[in-house]
């Protein structure tokens, strides 16, 4: 008797190994659009404002400002400021406004101003005649014999209020910058004879 053959048929449907899942693509992180706008508002270079005082001293014979003289404050430079470009993947729109300017005169006083609206000095104005808004007086004097160059460092420091829009948001920042000038006060002395 001759023994049955075995059977050499592979399976009709081998079991096949599950193929392994792709992982999920991770969410691209959300950027804060207040993030966004404080991004652009560092990039941007807000002018301190250049800060002038007149009459200027060197229009008189003695090259400086003197004690007691009323001088007029204002500042050089843009009181506002527009922009709107990409940052960190969002659109930010700034409005910028230069709100006030504070001088720090040197000597210890300050006087606080308008920058868009402070009066400028020419030579149309009367001598000793003092500026309707942004003025001052030095009472003491930076130079002295011994140190005739001695100056009081003025700084102005403009305050800017910047409101921006990004993503849908809204919101405000206030910026300040700063510049200075030296001006050396000394005072002068009447002589008296006869």
């Amino acid at each position: 008797m001759v023994p049955d053959e075995p059977d050499s048929e592979e399976p009709a449907n081998p079991a096949q190994p599950a193929a392994a899942a792709e992982p999920a693509a991770e969410p691209e992180p959300q950027v804060d659009p207040a993030v966004a706008a404080l991004s652009l508002i560092a990039e941007i270079e807000f002018s301190g404002g250049d800060p002038q005082i007149g009459p200027p001293a060197d229009i008189n014979p003695w090259g400086i400002a003197v004690v007691g003289y009323p001088y007029w404050f204002w500042t050089d430079g843009p009181s506002s400021l527009q922009a709107s470009q990409e940052s960190m993947g969002i659109e930010v729109s700034l409005d910028a406004t230069a709100t006030s300017v504070t001088f720090d005169t040197g000597d210890g006083g300050s006087v606080t101003c308008d920058p868009a609206s402070a009066p400028r000095w020419t030579q149309g104005v009367a001598p000793k005649q003092e500026s309707p808004s942004c003025g001052y007086t030095w009472t003491e004097r930076s130079a002295t014999p011994s140190s005739p160059e001695s100056a009081h460092t003025v700084t102005a420091t403009t305050t800017w209020q910047v409101d921006w829009t990004a993503g849908g948001e809204s919101g405000t920042e206030v910026v300040q910058r700063s510049e200075s000038v030296d001006v050396v006060v000394g005072e002068l002395q009447a002589l008296v004879t006869g």
